[in-house]
């Protein structure tokens, strides 16, 4: 019994060691923060499994994190080995135009059909016509300016783009999520004069942007509070702030506006009580901030988008248990939509049945 109690011992102090050094060289700092109740899967969110049926285009490498579509109906996506490539739908293929050099997240089509690439390591960059790279805002140069996610290109040409956290990097995102400081922003950024100003800051990893068909308004995603801000531009509240929907069942990671009306959303995670209630002990994020981040990364795979009202109701949503999960990108095609993933090698085509 004795040789029992002692070998218990050494291996609470054991223990205890281990996690008080992870605890001091923990680099996360817990900020107080109360998440919103979780909506269950029921209603309007209830399973609808037709994104199980979604065609597969299968790329080089993973990570089709978003996809634009020029005015001819190509498709262009980032992969996570920084290739930006275009993809055929009808012929099932794909072919490399440039590698950034980081890794492409957001992309959008400026007003002369120039490539606009949100890379979360090198920066702001630009597609030119000839193949070649421009660098609008330099991430290695202004680290001040890291981590950059999403953009959206409004009609005078000014290019509005989020940076999902300044604490962190790119691959250590998970650690944003255990100290919720809130450091995301919405960068404006005028390729006229090549200022860039904040025009929103405080947000829990800013993500997803785009804006309403008539442009009186964009539509943030803050991921980390399960939300989506609307940030006016024009009208009479034109500089103000407000929610557009809240208390959303999982993250939101990708928007954009359907060209007919509305929005699609891209939900990449689903929420769980487990996460929500890690918040209540920060002593316990702590520590887990000092982990690999690989190994604090969610292992639940579900694949969820909705179609959002132009007043923010939530009007259908579309599910996968398998075949498409992590789901980072949304946007519509004439007739389908076009899925992108976190964590996949293929873009996911839709039927969309009106």
């Amino acid at each position: 019994m004795k040789t029992v109690l002692k070998a218990l011992v050494v291996v609470i102090v054991l223990i205890t060691g281990l996690l008080s050094t992870l605890f001091a060289v923990s680099p996360v700092r817990p900020e107080v923060f109360e998440p919103t109740p979780i909506p269950s899967l029921t209603g309007v969110y209830a399973p609808e499994l037709s994104l199980d049926d979604s065609q597969l285009i299968s790329l080089s490498a993973e990570g089709p994190e978003a996809v634009a579509i020029d005015t001819a109906g190509n498709l262009y996506t980032g992969l996570a080995n920084g290739d930006i490539v275009k993809v055929s739908v009808e012929d099932n293929n794909h072919s490399t135009l440039v590698n950034t050099g980081g890794r492409p997240l957001g992309l959008s089509f400026d007003q002369q059909q120039r490539l606009v690439i949100a890379d979360a390591v090198t920066g702001l960059l630009r597609l030119e016509s000839n193949g070649s790279l421009t660098t609008l805002i330099d991430s290695r140069h202004s680290p001040q300016f890291g981590f950059l996610d999403d953009l959206v290109v409004t009609k005078d040409g000014v290019i509005w783009v989020t940076q999902a956290s300044q604490r962190y990097p790119f691959g250590e995102h998970v650690r944003d999520f255990f100290e919720a400081s809130m450091t995301g922003r919405l960068l404006r950024y005028d390729p006229n004069s090549n200022d860039v100003s904040v025009a929103l800051d405080g947000l829990f990893f800013a993500n997803g942007v785009t804006a309403s068909l008539n442009e009186d308004f964009l539509l943030i995603n803050e991921t980390g509070k399960a939300r989506i801000l609307r940030h006016w531009l024009n009208g009479e509240q034109e500089g103000e702030t407000d929610i557009f929907i809240d208390r959303l069942p999982a993250l939101p990671d990708n928007i954009r506006a359907d060209p007919q009306s509305g929005y699609w959303v891209a939900l990449v995670s689903l929420r769980t009580p487990q996460l929500s209630q890690l918040y209540e002990n920060p002593v316990l994020l702590r520590i887990l901030g000092a982990l690999p981040p690989k190994w604090a990364e969610p292992s639940q795979h579900y694949g969820l988008i909705a179609k959002l009202s132009e007043n923010g109701e939530v009007l259908e949503t579309r599910h996968s248990q398998s075949r498409i999960t992590h789901i980072t990108s949304v946007i519509r095609r004439d007739q389908q939509l076009i899925i992108g993933s976190l964590t996949g090698s293929d873009i996911a085509v839709v039927p969309l049945i009106e």
